[in-house]
């Protein structure tokens, strides 16, 4: 990288226990320098500065008889 721009970087989860994990991914992140971060994902990583292009929120499927139902219709934003 010639310096110009941060390094931009997608984290997705489709779970809470992923978006909490994702949040904590985003902010070790940011402790080794600036970088622009976007994805997918739910409250944590939004507060942890991610920019979210589709929030994952509703998502969650646990176990055989929760595959057959639908899932949400994301929301996304389409991104840059």
């Amino acid at each position: 990288m010639d310096g110009s721009r941060p390094p931009r970087v997608c984290i997705i989860t489709t779970d809470p226990s992923g978006d909490a994990i994702g949040g904590a991914l985003a902010q070790a992140l940011q402790r080794r320098g600036p970088m622009e971060l976007i994805g997918a994902g739910g409250a944590a990583m939004r507060a942890a500065g991610v920019e979210l292009l589709c929030d994952t929120t509703g998502w969650t499927a646990l176990g055989p008889m929760s595959w057959p139902r639908p899932f949400p219709a994301a929301t996304c934003s389409g991104g840059k």
